[in-house]
């Protein structure tokens, strides 16, 4: 029997991809959806996978509309209403190594599922006759159209900025965009049609030339991009890039939203800003709101949507904003954060934060994870803590001057503990085995 070719589908960029893999994709998912958008990056080893895909949706029946090289949140709201599904290329994350991703209409990311049932459907082997290929459409100013919603929030700068687009699909939007909201950006690497772009990971190694920029520039801050537009690196006025937990901690101070959903695992430095806001925008919830936590990408779009969320964070500088879209949003991030850079120093801001010290135990499990749930909220209820949360073999009590999660993985329950206080935390990860044993 014939070997069936199965092309790489998968959002990741661990697996390279080829035009032929592309080609049979197109093949694929032409045989399911007949609109579909489709966008690029800006890097030259996207266009072969582009153009390729294209020919295979086409040669399935499919319509394709096109906006070109544009952010995958530009992408999302321009083709929202025209496409059953939208599908960028590109190399988010490793230059040369480009990846198909895959979108629902309301900007939420394929989930391993949808993309098993696209690797798994057998193109027909009768294609269409000539009048039956799909056609092939290209949308002008996308970009422009994003541009403009984002100088439309309302938002004002009045901070220096230092941007470096990498020379990707950002470079004609987010330099405009925040110096429309009355930033002063300078900005490197903004011409995707002169120069190669930059690797687009948000590492220290790629971003170093920025680091020197801005440490050597009074006052300035830092803004990265990655390839597609979805996530972001931010410095402050000295060149340090602020990590991930304590870039969302600003966020979330300085937005004080109503409903928040953040990662499961994130830090008690997060629990801890969501609780103490700056009080600086008229519209902040310093009073009445909600946090909740997921333990994936999936998990935490779900509950935004159930709990009709307006800020989200996810997993590596990744926001979202549900009001304009459910995919992420760098460029619309980094104008609320040069926002707050132009009010308040990120530096100071970052000085003042708690620093949290933590520490892991491991308790080896074989039990029934549904049995320990249940004991779990017995067992804590003897106990003076403030909530205890669960989402699936995920849990976290916060207490006092701290916080315990516990999530069980490959036969453990390991145990993270947090706490500002090193006493405080020694006394809290032996309340936690305490209470993990009670109820093994």
């Amino acid at each position: 029997m014939e070997e069936v070719n199965v092309p790489r589908v998968v959002s990741s960029n661990n697996i390279r991809m080829t035009p032929e893999d592309a080609l049979e994709t197109g093949l694929r998912i032409g045989n399911i959806y007949k609109q579909v958008g489709v966008a690029m990056d800006s890097d030259p080893a996207t266009t072969p996978i582009f153009y390729a895909l294209v020919a295979g949706l086409n040669a399935a029946g499919a319509d394709v509309v096109s906006v070109g090289i544009c952010p995958t949140v530009a992408a999302c709201l321009t083709l929202r209403n025209r496409c059953k599904v939208i599908i960028t290329v590109g190399s988010p994350d490793i230059s040369s190594m480009t990846c198909l991703t895959f979108y629902r209409p309301d900007g939420t990311v394929f989930n391993s599922v949808d993309e098993r049932v696209l690797e798994t459907k057998v193109p027909k082997e009768d294609l269409p006759e000539w009048d039956g290929v799909g056609g092939f459409t290209e949308i002008a100013n996308s970009d422009k159209a994003y541009e403009e919603y984002i100088t439309k929030s309302g938002m004002k700068i009045s901070g220096y900025i230092i941007m470096d687009c990498g020379c990707g699909c950002t470079a004609d939007i987010a330099p405009h965009a925040l110096s429309g909201m009355g930033g002063d950006v300078s900005s490197l690497d903004s011409d995707y049609r002169r120069r190669k772009p930059r690797n687009p990971g948000l590492n220290k190694s790629e971003l170093l030339y920025l680091s020197n920029f801005v440490d050597a520039s009074t006052g300035s801050i830092g803004i990265a991009y990655n390839g597609d537009g979805t996530a972001l690196a931010v410095m402050d006025e000295n060149g340090k890039t602020i990590p991930p937990e304590r870039l969302l901690a600003l966020m979330l101070m300085y937005i004080e939203p109503r409903c928040a959903v953040v990662p499961f695992n994130s830090s008690a430095i997060v629990e801890n800003a969501f609780e103490n806001g700056l009080h600086l925008r008229p519209d902040a919830h310093s009073t009445d709101h909600e946090i909740y936590r997921g333990t994936g990408v999936d998990d935490i779009l779900e509950i935004a949507k159930e709990k009709d969320a307006d800020f989200v964070a996810l997993d590596g500088g990744k926001f979202v904003f549900p009001e304009m879209s459910f995919c992420p949003d760098a460029v619309y991030a980094s104008a609320i954060i040069a926002e707050l850079s132009g009010k308040r120093s990120l530096r100071n801001l970052l000085e003042d934060l708690p620093n949290y010290i933590s520490k892991e135990i491991r308790i080896p499990f074989t039990g029934n994870l549904r049995r320990f749930d249940e004991q779990l909220k017995k067992v804590t209820s003897r106990y003076d803590i403030k909530e205890l949360v669960s989402d699936g073999g995920a849990w976290k009590v916060l207490m006092k001057h701290g916080q315990f999660a516990i999530v069980y993985a490959e036969g453990e329950l390991v145990i993270t503990a947090e706490s500002t206080d090193q006493t405080y935390l020694v006394t809290m990860g032996e309340l936690a085995q305490e209470i993990v044993r009670a109820c093994l």
